[in-house]
């Protein structure tokens, strides 16, 4: 009998001891990037609110202890948004006095940091500087906003450096590397992965192991004011000195930041700048290819297990293009019910052509094309997965599903015979939807070549759905009694006629 028990008490433990290195081998991380991780905040995980207003944000990264979880001062009004940064929540600081929130490390880091923060500042002018990030007591490494740049720097004792451009109301990555402990020499910080001019020397005082998020006060009336005002989504702060692929790693978490909340990289300088790295390191968007024409407002969805990325549903800024597990766009990320196979994405980015015909020819012939809008995709996918839709929003209406073609190539030249087309005319209703001016792409799997490229854009085959004129000045005045409607469009192609409706109430028109 005694022996059983001993037994029973070795297996136990034997179990447990694996659960636990397999937790601390396979935990997940920003980008995959777990050694130097000092703390991870994101506001999908680890929120405790009542109502919208947040009480406490933990840190998510394991291997910190923690005495005091980041909670919030007083009575600070910091609020949890669902559905803000593409389709993810996000928190909100008002950037009123003292309202913030604070933690305790069980242990202060002495090394070098590496910060990063997804936010989106108030387009509002501050006068003051705004903590975004800041390590206790006052002085020490952080983030904060600079109002004579409108834009995010590297903090330091008596003084701040290396803002960042005009950043006000654009959401964003920002990330603030140091070289040293004790200086800002050398440190500098990026927008979205565009670095700034180094730093010069100011001097950086020694932790203590209190962090202030959204804040930068540490007890000192005096700077009570400096609270963020804006949105803040997820927060990351390493040893610098312990990531053992450096620029690569810092690569690899800039990419999930990116894919997670809708940001597009910047490629300034060329090379792999605004490339888009899985947590494996393998390339799922490539910025310099085709002399990176197509790097322009990329989105992604995909999963990756090594940072936890499951995203089923992501969209430009602007809302006008769209690209989800389907068969329906849900209210948030976390209400889509589709699935994506592990290690597989999606990844779009565009040439910046006009969403709209300005007579472009670079069709196929044969096919009886009226026009075709400026804008086209490029799209890369990774793995194999399904029930990818992609909506775009034209400035046309009546839209007829009927006389849509979309045209898919291989090389981006939509005339060289490299080019397929889809149309619902043909019998293929799959293909495309209309609702309103959205149409919406159903075939977007079945259509691309999975470790490649292709692009698509859009067609029509009638002047029954004419695509969009640019259309320039327009005023409207009264001659007596006659109301006189003037307007000049600055392009149009095969265009018929105007049709003008008026309205008494602003909702019945004729």
């Amino acid at each position: 009998m005694k022996t059983q028990t001993l037994k029973l008490a070795i297996q136990t433990f034997f179990v447990s001891f694996i659960f636990l290195v397999s937790n601390a081998l396979y935990g997940q991380s920003p980008g995959g990037v777990s050694s130097g991780l000092y703390l991870w905040t994101k506001a999908d995980a680890g929120v405790t609110a009542t109502g919208s207003q947040v009480s406490q944000w933990a840190n998510q990264a394991i291997t910190t202890t923690m005495t005091t979880q980041a909670s919030r001062t007083a009575s600070a009004n910091v609020t949890l948004e669902n559905n803000t940064f593409n389709y993810n929540p996000t928190l909100v600081f008002d950037g009123v006095s003292n309202q913030m929130l604070q933690g305790q490390f069980a242990s202060p880091s002495s090394n070098p940091a590496l910060i990063f923060a997804v936010v989106q500042h108030s387009s509002t002018t501050e006068n003051s500087l705004g903590g975004v990030y800041s390590l206790g007591g006052e002085g020490a490494s952080g983030i904060v906003y600079d109002p004579n740049a409108n834009g995010y720097s590297v903090d330091a004792a008596g003084g701040n450096c290396s803002p960042t451009s005009d950043v006000r109301g654009t959401p964003g990555i920002i990330r603030v590397d140091y070289n040293s402990a004790s200086t800002t020499a050398g440190a500098f910080s990026a927008f979205n992965g565009k670095e700034s001019g180094a730093c010069g020397g100011l001097s950086l005082n020694a932790p203590d192991g209190s962090f202030q998020i959204g804040g930068r006060t540490w007890g000192n009336t005096s700077l009570n004011s400096r609270i963020h005002a804006g949105r803040l989504a997820e927060v990351a702060h390493y040893d610098i000195n312990s990531l053992p692929n450096g620029a690569v790693d810092v690569k690899k978490i800039e990419s999930y930041l990116a894919i997670k909340y809708g940001i597009t990289l910047d490629k300034s300088g060329g090379g792999s700048n605004g490339d888009y790295l899985s947590s494996d390191g393998n390339t799922i968007w490539d910025a310099s290819d085709d002399a990176g024409a197509y790097h322009n407002q990329v989105i992604g969805i995909g999963r990756d297990i090594g940072s936890g990325l499951n995203q089923k549903q992501s969209h430009q800024v602007d809302d006008k293009t769209r690209l989800y597990i389907g068969p329906t766009l849900a209210a948030s990320n976390d209400a889509n019910t589709g699935t994506i196979p592990l290690n597989n994405f999606v990844v779009i980015g565009n040439n910046g052509g006009q969403m709209k015909s300005t007579g472009s020819t670079e069709y196929p012939s044969g096919l009886n094309i009226f026009s075709r809008i400026d804008r086209e995709w490029k799209i890369t996918k990774s793995g194999t997965p399904a029930g990818v839709f992609m909506d775009i929003t034209l400035g046309a209406s009546p839209i007829n599903a009927a006389d849509l073609v979309l045209l898919v190539d291989d090389n981006g030249n939509f005339s060289d015979g490299g080019t397929t087309s889809f149309a619902n005319a043909t019998g293929l209703e799959d293909v495309m939807s209309v609702s309103g001016s959205t149409v919406t792409i159903k075939v977007i799997s079945t259509i691309t070549t999975a470790g490649g490229a292709n692009y698509i854009t859009l067609a029509s085959t009638s002047s029954n759905t004419p695509l969009p004129i640019e259309l320039g000045d327009l005023t409207a005045f009264f001659n007596g009694d006659q109301l006189m409607v003037d307007w000049k469009t600055i392009s149009e192609t095969n265009n018929d006629h105007f049709i003008i409706e008026a309205s008494k109430d602003g909702k019945l028109f004729l």
